[in-house]
This record gives C-alpha cells, sequence and structure tokens, in this order.
C-alpha cells in the first residue's frame, strides 16, 4: 500500500512540474512578458542572436565591444550600419512577439532604449588576478 501511494505521490509532483515548466517556457520562448515588455533588451537571447546575426558578429567579438563600454547602436555604426536601420530591423524582428496591449511604438521606444543603452562598467572584474594581494 505505502508503494503505490509513494508512486502516486511522485507521479503528481513530477506532473505537476512538468505543466508548470511547460507553461513557464511557453512565456519565456517569446520573450515578452506581460506590460512592463520585460525582454525586449538584448538579455533575451533570439535578440542578441538577431543582432549578432543582422551585423555579421560572432558571441566573442559582439561581448569584446560591449565589455569596452559601447552600446549595440554604436557597435552597429562602428561596422558601417546606421542606427536607425539596426533599430528598424530589430523592431520588425520582435514585432511579431508583441504582448497583448503593446503597440508597435511602444515596443520600437523601449527596443531604442535598450539597445542605445551602454553596459555599466563592472568594477574589480577581469581586472586583478585572483588570490592577488593576500
Amino acid at each position: 500500500m505505502k508503494k503505490k501511494l509513494k508512486k502516486i505521490v511522485v507521479t503528481a509532483i513530477a506532473g505537476t512540474l512538468l505543466v508548470a515548466g511547460s507553461a513557464n517556457m511557453a512565456v519565456a520562448d517569446d520573450g515578452v512578458r506581460g506590460k512592463n515588455m520585460n525582454g525586449f533588451g538584448l538579455s533575451q537571447g533570439l535578440t542578441k542572436q538577431f543582432v549578432m546575426d543582422y551585423l555579421n558578429l560572432d558571441i566573442d567579438a559582439f561581448r569584446n565591444e560591449r565589455r569596452e563600454g559601447l552600446s549595440t547602436v554604436e557597435i552597429s555604426e562602428n561596422r558601417g550600419v546606421p542606427g536607425d536601420e539596426l533599430i528598424n530591423a530589430v523592431v520588425e524582428f520582435r514585432s511579431d512577439n508583441l504582448a497583448e496591449g503593446c503597440t508597435i511604438e511602444m515596443a520600437e521606444e523601449k527596443i531604442t532604449e535598450n539597445l542605445n543603452r551602454a553596459p555599466e562598467p563592472k568594477e574589480g572584474r577581469g581586472t586583478q588576478m585572483r588570490g592577488a594581494g593576500r
């Protein structure tokens, strides 16, 4: 009896986790979560990959330029692609996945803001060897 009850409980828990995980992934896949439009930034993997492909950059080159403090628009312009052209391409790419109630204008504003944002410098990261001064 205990074995059967244990199987039922384990099956119920596994089923619940599977359903919850699937629902979470469905929301995460489109990169748009709610009215605050999270997912229009470069942290969203699909958009970052689109930008790298559009600018013909590999991940290492993109990361290096971002570490130098360049915004994505600045990277684009340094590669001969006007910032407005990149922004329009990203807006078009993302327009199929807008959250309910989100307009193209709202998305364009948020995407423009995100692509023009330069990364914040990270103090101490990569500037000292581990254990130095000990």
